[in-house]
Parts: C-alpha cells; structure tokens; sequence
C-alpha cells in the first residue's frame, strides 16, 4: 500500500488549475431580486448594489466565478438564480437595459411565496428551472 505526499504547493496548484478550467467551461447565472429592501441589514444591501440588484424583478446575468457564488450565499434569502440558457439570454438582450433587466412580475406569481427556499418557494438556487421563471416575467 503506497502513500501519496502532497505538499501544499502542489495541493494550491490543483486547486487554482481546477478553478480556472471551472471558470473557462462555466456558463452564466441569471440572478433576480425577489424582495425588497425593508428590513435588509446595510451589508447585504451593499452586495446586493454591487450586484446591481437595487430593486424587486430586476434580473442581471452573472459569470459563474467563486466571487459570484460568495456573493449569492450572501443575498440567497433575497433573490433567485440558477444556469441560464442560450434562449432565454437572447430574450433578455431584446430589452437591454446595460446589464440589468427590468421584468414584470411573474404571470400567476411566485408559485410558493417568496419566503421560503425552492423548490416550495422562490429563493435560492434553482438551476435550469430560472429559465421558465423568466420567461414567465416577460410577459
């Protein structure tokens, strides 16, 4: 039985390699705000003006880096997001607003509520299901 001694340089280097090759082959997120601002501590507002989310049914669509999904962990109790389509980006870039989007509120709502997480509610990360999220918004 053989040992393998990895020294943390070469565990830095695996780590940083399989960062990067995540990043080259990632796609997009698409992110929307679903609540407000009242009762929103200054901090995860900040993150979310940084992510140019500054009001309800706004849209943005994000690179999937480590930095995004850190900041999406931080806003998860006020937004939705999930892996956007080639489809539903073309549609979003009819109405171009500079990168952000501005919807209408879904047609029949927010299946749910937009308090608790999904799959019950509209919060957090949903995968490939934004894509008929927005496209109930453009109604």
């Amino acid at each position: 039985m053989g040992f393998i001694l990895m020294t943390k340089e070469t565990k830095t280097k695996e780590t940083k390699e399989s960062i990067q090759e995540n990043n080259q082959t990632a796609g997009f997120y698409a992110v929307v705000r679903v609540r407000g601002s009242i009762g929103v501590r200054p901090k995860t507002e900040d993150t979310l003006k940084q992510l140019h989310l500054t009001r309800k049914n706004h849209c943005v669509l994000l690179t999937k880096t480590i930095q995004h999904s850190q900041m999406l962990k931080a806003v998860a109790d006020l937004v939705t997001w999930g892996d956007v389509s080639s489809e539903t980006m073309d549609a979003l870039k009819k109405i171009d607003d500079h990168g952000v989007y501005r919807l209408n509120s879904p047609l029949k709502g927010f299946k749910g509520g937009t308090k608790t997480a999904f799959p019950r509610g509209a919060l957090g990360y949903r995968r490939e299901k934004i894509n008929g999220l927005i496209k109930s918004m453009l109604h």
